[in-house]
């Protein structure tokens, strides 16, 4: 799973890319973001959201399976709507600040364009 980034160019076009791609702007410019890759607080954050999506899908799949083995097919049709009401009320207010605080904590580059082919990055 690539991280998005967006790249501004010298001529004010912005264009999305994920990161380690090479991209073009209209303009002719080319911008290489494979050095980039190798950032250890990127790879942290990537990993730090995507392991608390799966504990928390986990968390709650388990509740509905424990719901089923305990209450049945009622046990169930209780346990969905009250673990989307937890999901949407509790859970996701409090994944997304710390997913946007864990976003406003990484670096900004200043990439050059290049006209060989290889940039670099700052």
């Amino acid at each position: 799973m690539a991280l998005p980034i967006t790249i501004r160019c010298e001529c004010g076009e912005t264009i999305a890319a994920d990161l380690g791609d090479a991209v073009t702007c209209a303009c002719g410019r080319r911008y290489d973001t494979s050095e980039l890759v190798g950032s250890a607080r990127v790879t942290m954050a990537q990993a730090k959201i995507r392991m608390y999506l799966r504990v928390a899908s986990v968390v709650l799949i388990g509740a509905v399976v424990g719901a089923f083995a305990a209450f049945g097919p009622r046990g169930v049709a209780v346990a969905i709507p009250a673990a989307a009401a937890f999901w949407f009320f509790w859970v996701s207010p409090r994944y997304k600040r710390r997913y946007l605080t864990d976003l406003s904590d990484l670096p900004s580059w200043d990439l050059k364009a290049s006209d060989d082919g290889s940039s670099r990055g700052n």
